[in-house]
């Protein structure tokens, strides 16, 4: 069984679930910068989840952590910045459709 990303069919566990549990330990919101460089957390954060995936796949990753900001940031441009309809979110959701694009 291939589960991809975190969706499994009903009743099957995700391939993730023995790497969360009990992980998470605290949440926390940074609005303004204060506490700590997002942009740090953030590519500590995708290399983290580049190497889960491989540990589950057993694959290598055909993406860097560069590669991926790069590509996020690359839809930004592509759509413009007066754009309305582009949140955060649907950028974020337009760079994970693209990623797994290549994926398959």
């Amino acid at each position: 069984m291939f589960c991809r990303w975190t969706s499994c069919s009903l009743g099957e566990a995700s391939p993730f679930d023995h790497h969360l549990t009990n992980t998470i330990k605290a949440v926390s919101f940074d609005g303004d910068d204060t506490l700590w460089s997002f942009g740090d957390m953030m590519r500590a954060a995708l290399a983290s989840t580049l190497k889960l995936l491989e540990e589950i796949t057993g694959e290598g990753s055909i993406f860097a952590v560069v590669e991926l900001i790069m590509l996020r940031n690359g839809i930004e441009a592509e759509r413009g910045p007066l754009n309305p309809q582009d949140t955060i979110q649907e950028i974020r959701r337009e760079s994970f459709l693209r990623v797994a694009s290549y994926l398959d």
